[in-house]
């Protein structure tokens, strides 16, 4: 079974969550509290951004993924 990739409109757009955790990171470092999986998380997005889908849903990311 095939999934429709459809990212726009956007629900929640790449830039919006890129924004989201950059407070969580921000956050967990004033309590010195690592988020590994947040550093992971922000990488993405930031390559997600870097490739154009900003705007788009953050779901985009499975693009970039694809190409990882």
């Amino acid at each position: 079974m095939e999934l429709k990739q459809r990212f726009e409109p956007a629900g929640f757009k790449m830039k919006l969550g890129m924004k989201d955790v950059e407070l969580a990171l921000k956050a967990a470092q004033s309590v010195n509290t690592p988020l590994p999986l947040g550093n992971l998380i922000h990488n993405h997005f930031a390559e997600g951004i870097a490739c154009g889908y900003g705007e788009m849903d953050w779901t985009a990311l499975i693009r970039c993924l694809k190409h990882s």
